[in-house]
């Protein structure tokens, strides 16, 4: 019973490196007769992974992987059965996936908004070339000090 969707989940947001080291460290787990113990290891596997690559997804990971660990112990202690538990694993999957989404379309506006931002200071901060007083008699300035008059 592999719950590994972790792959198409990061693709999503844009993570392909990421994706990649998740689905190595999901490989890493045996598959276990308790599926509390394999999804303990899917965690610690995948919060390693999160550590390195995505810190600032880590807590949200972590809220996700507690919610699958949950839901692994109350299939294995008869409150939900296989299928409620398939279930809640991909609701959880998808509210997850749908605020890394959320969070890496913020950080793309923010830097956007930064470039923008930053584009006009450069353009307030462009000071022309010439001075309207250099204008005309070849740069000598417009006044007549320097003509001797």
């Amino acid at each position: 019973m592999r719950i590994i969707f972790a792959g198409a989940l990061f693709i999503l947001a844009g993570c392909a490196s990421l994706s990649d080291d998740l689905k190595a460290a999901g490989s890493k787990c045996p598959q276990t007769a308790t599926v509390t113990t394999f999804v303990t290891c899917l965690n610690d596997s995948e919060e390693a992974v999160f550590q390195k690559d995505a810190p600032e997804n880590l807590p949200d990971y972590r809220a996700f992987a507690a919610a699958r660990l949950d839901l692994a112990r109350n299939l294995e202690t008869g409150k939900i059965t296989s299928a409620q538990f398939a279930d809640g694993t991909a609701k959880a999957g998808a509210q997850f996936a749908a605020l890394l989404v959320q969070k890496a379309r913020a950080r793309q506006q923010e830097a956007a908004a930064r470039r923008d931002e930053q584009d006009v200071q450069d353009m307030q901060g462009v000071k022309p070339t010439m001075s309207t007083g250099d204008m005309g008699m070849g740069g000598m300035g417009g006044g007549m000090g320097g003509m001797g008059m």
